[in-house]
């Protein structure tokens, strides 16, 4: 079977898809993963084959202009426009390229990241099967009442009529305590971090009388200016409990927190995943790589959150009994340090983030849903 998987220049949009192309690369079916110029260092840093498709779109002009989430409103309450213009135009950018590359490739199913627009339409264009591949919670069934009008010019402009953007099936590593009320067909998958280049740091020092927090800024986001708050004034917030804070970073951000206290470690691109076993909390906005690897590692989150997907994924969770939702991605210094102290003292919220954990576990491994994508590759 040859698989296609693709993803605009986003790599949190594409990382939960590389554990499914690692289980089909291991066995034995053609992969290739095809995205933007901006995004093939990221394929090939997993060990993938990249497609070089399309052009890069100047993302820090787009992402100011995105608005709330509708987290605290419906959903039928954002603009038109907004966000789908950001994925619209990647779709343009995408579209050409991916037709080409589908024409000569001829994969058997295509897999997507589900606000990669382009897919669908080439999938329809080829007659091929194609399924999306959820990162969380899924934020895009709320803005399904746009799609086919924002999708409706690049359909004609590729002689097709709108094709429905779930495809056959949507691929779901999201606990289903967390999920929103599924509109159409699912597959279940487990959710396996993927921390790309990271490196264990080892056995971290610790004082055995205090709990270990953990916080985390991200690694995508703040580059466009979406960042949210000073993550050094959170760290210091979170210190000031007289807790173990364990802080993972990015190298070209690591300057900015200068001296931290004695009870505070930065650690350089560190394995999140390795980090948060025997983490009792773990602050961050929210996105989606840091969201479902504490919620698969079973560790209640303080978030906040600033873009519409980490809104959606703190309302989430904070339903669910396993978060607090701050509802900002600059909360005082207080609300965060009152929120943690909350997560360690009220046992509720390491229960529930137990039980999402146990869903989590119970997931089809991407080894088992290959059969799924084989059976649809068959029937197109």
């Amino acid at each position: 079977m040859r698989l296609l998987f693709t993803s605009w220049a986003w790599p949190s949009h594409l990382h939960p898809m590389i554990p499914l192309a690692w289980a089909a690369r291991l066995a034995g079916h053609d992969v290739l993963v095809a995205g933007q110029p901006a995004i093939v260092p990221e394929i090939c840093a997993a060990g993938l084959p990249a497609a070089r498709i399309g052009t890069d779109v100047d993302l820090a002009a787009l992402i100011p202009n995105m608005p709330a989430a509708p987290s605290r409103a419906r959903a039928a309450d954002l603009p038109v426009g907004h966000p789908l213009s950001i994925f619209t135009a990647m779709a343009e950018a995408m579209l050409p390229g991916l037709t080409e590359l589908v024409e000569r490739w001829r994969p058997d199913v295509i897999v997507h990241e589900p606000t990669t627009y382009a897919a669908p339409i080439v999938a329809a264009r080829a007659g091929i099967a194609h399924v999306r591949h959820l990162w969380g919670v899924d934020f895009p069934q709320t803005l399904r009442r746009w799609e086919a009008e924002a999708l409706a010019p690049l359909a004609e402009r590729a002689g097709v009529a709108v094709p429905d953007p779930r495809g056959a099936f949507t691929i779901d590593p999201c606990p289903p305590g967390l999920q929103l009320e599924p509109d159409g067909p699912r597959q279940a998958v487990r959710h396996v971090p993927y921390n790309r280049d990271a490196i264990w740091p080892g056995p971290l020092q610790r004082d055995p009388g205090r709990p270990r927090v953990c916080v985390t800024w991200g690694s995508v986001l703040g580059r466009y200016g979406g960042g949210g708050s000073d993550a050094a004034r959170v760290v210091a917030a979170v210190a000031k409990l007289g807790v173990d804070v364990v802080v993972t970073v990015a190298a070209r951000d690591r300057a900015g927190f200068g001296a931290v206290p004695d009870n505070v470690v930065l650690l350089e691109h560190a394995p999140l995943a390795q980090l948060l076993p025997g983490c009792a909390a773990i602050v961050s906005p929210g996105g989606g790589g840091t969201f479902m690897t504490a919620v698969v590692q079973g560790v209640p989150q303080v978030i906040c959150p600033g873009v519409p997907d980490q809104k959606l994924n703190a309302a989430q969770l904070a339903k669910a009994g396993a978060a607090i939702d701050l509802g900002s991605p600059d909360p005082d210094d207080s609300l965060i340090r009152d929120a943690v102290e909350r997560l360690l003292e009220e046992p509720s919220f390491a229960s529930r983030a137990g039980v999402l954990r146990a869903e989590a576990a119970a997931a089809p491994s991407p080894t088992e849903v290959l059969s799924h994508l084989s059976r649809i590759g068959d029937q197109a």
